[in-house]
Protein backbone atom coordinates (compact mmCIF):
# COMPACT_ATOMS: atom_id res chain seq x y z
CA UNK A 1 0.00 0.00 0.00
CA UNK A 2 2.85 2.05 0.79
CA UNK A 3 4.38 1.62 -2.42
CA UNK A 4 1.09 2.00 -4.54
CA UNK A 5 0.88 5.55 -2.30
CA UNK A 6 4.48 6.38 -3.38
CA UNK A 7 4.40 5.43 -6.84
CA UNK A 8 1.12 7.85 -7.28
CA UNK A 9 3.13 10.31 -5.53
CA UNK A 10 5.89 9.69 -8.38
CA UNK A 11 3.11 9.60 -11.07
CA UNK A 12 1.54 13.10 -10.28
CA UNK A 13 5.16 14.58 -9.81
CA UNK A 14 5.81 13.61 -12.74
CA UNK A 15 2.23 15.21 -14.34
CA UNK A 16 3.41 18.09 -12.38
CA UNK A 17 6.70 18.27 -13.79
CA UNK A 18 5.27 17.60 -17.58
CA UNK A 19 3.00 20.73 -17.26
CA UNK A 20 5.91 22.92 -16.05
CA UNK A 21 7.89 22.00 -19.06
CA UNK A 22 5.43 22.32 -21.33
CA UNK A 23 4.06 25.49 -20.14
CA UNK A 24 8.11 26.67 -20.28
CA UNK A 25 8.43 25.55 -23.62
CA UNK A 26 5.56 27.15 -24.95
CA UNK A 27 6.43 30.04 -23.25
CA UNK A 28 9.81 29.81 -25.11
CA UNK A 29 8.08 29.16 -28.47
CA UNK A 30 5.81 32.07 -27.70
CA UNK A 31 9.26 34.68 -27.38
CA UNK A 32 10.97 32.86 -29.80
CA UNK A 33 7.82 33.81 -31.86
CA UNK A 34 7.76 37.18 -30.56
CA UNK A 35 12.04 37.39 -31.51
CA UNK A 36 11.37 36.46 -35.04
CA UNK A 37 8.80 38.61 -35.60
CA UNK A 38 10.62 41.81 -34.17
CA UNK A 39 13.79 40.83 -36.24
CA UNK A 40 11.74 40.66 -39.24
CA UNK A 41 10.56 44.16 -38.44
CA UNK A 42 13.55 45.12 -37.73
CA UNK A 43 15.00 43.76 -41.32
CA UNK A 44 12.20 45.52 -42.86
CA UNK A 45 13.26 48.38 -41.27
CA UNK A 46 16.30 48.35 -42.28
CA UNK A 47 15.75 47.86 -45.93
CA UNK A 48 13.54 50.72 -46.04
CA UNK A 49 16.50 53.08 -44.71
CA UNK A 50 18.98 51.35 -46.84
CA UNK A 51 16.12 52.29 -49.98
CA UNK A 52 16.02 55.33 -48.08
CA UNK A 53 19.62 55.94 -47.62
CA UNK A 54 20.44 55.16 -51.57
CA UNK A 55 17.45 57.60 -52.88
CA UNK A 56 19.23 60.28 -50.69
CA UNK A 57 22.72 59.59 -52.39
CA UNK A 58 20.83 59.74 -55.69
CA UNK A 59 19.46 63.15 -54.89
CA UNK A 60 22.97 64.58 -53.74
CA UNK A 61 24.79 63.11 -56.73
CA UNK A 62 22.09 65.08 -58.73
CA UNK A 63 22.13 68.30 -56.80
CA UNK A 64 25.76 68.19 -56.70
CA UNK A 65 25.71 68.11 -60.51
CA UNK A 66 23.13 70.56 -60.58
CA UNK A 67 25.99 72.76 -58.74
CA UNK A 68 28.36 72.13 -60.97
CA UNK A 69 26.16 72.93 -63.73
CA UNK A 70 24.88 76.27 -62.51
CA UNK A 71 28.56 77.15 -61.12
CA UNK A 72 29.82 76.72 -64.67
CA UNK A 73 26.86 78.85 -66.02
CA UNK A 74 28.06 81.58 -63.19
CA UNK A 75 31.06 81.89 -64.42
CA UNK A 76 29.95 81.36 -68.17
CA UNK A 77 27.69 84.49 -67.48
CA UNK A 78 30.76 86.47 -65.23
CA UNK A 79 32.55 85.91 -68.38
CA UNK A 80 29.89 87.25 -70.71
CA UNK A 81 29.05 90.55 -68.45
CA UNK A 82 33.06 91.36 -68.64
CA UNK A 83 33.07 91.07 -72.01
CA UNK A 84 29.50 93.51 -72.18
CA UNK A 85 31.17 95.88 -70.20
CA UNK A 86 34.41 96.15 -72.04
CA UNK A 87 32.25 96.37 -75.20
CA UNK A 88 30.29 99.44 -73.56
CA UNK A 89 33.78 101.09 -72.40
CA UNK A 90 34.88 100.74 -75.92
CA UNK A 91 31.42 102.49 -77.22
CA UNK A 92 31.76 104.58 -74.82
CA UNK A 93 35.16 106.04 -75.66
CA UNK A 94 34.08 105.77 -79.11
CA UNK A 95 31.37 107.62 -78.88
CA UNK A 96 32.79 110.16 -76.84
CA UNK A 97 35.34 110.69 -79.53
CA UNK A 98 32.42 110.94 -82.03
CA UNK A 99 31.05 113.70 -79.55
CA UNK A 100 34.66 115.63 -79.20
CA UNK A 101 35.08 115.37 -83.32
CA UNK A 102 31.17 116.98 -84.02
CA UNK A 103 32.24 119.92 -81.00
CA UNK A 104 34.84 120.63 -82.98
CA UNK A 105 33.17 120.07 -86.66
CA UNK A 106 30.30 122.79 -85.10
CA UNK A 107 32.81 125.44 -83.87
Amino acid sequence: EELELLQQELFEFRQDMETVVDEHTSGLRLEKEDAVKCLAGKETAVECLEVKLRECNETIQKLQGDCSLHEQTKESLRSEVKTLLSRIKEDTTKQNKLDDLCQEIER
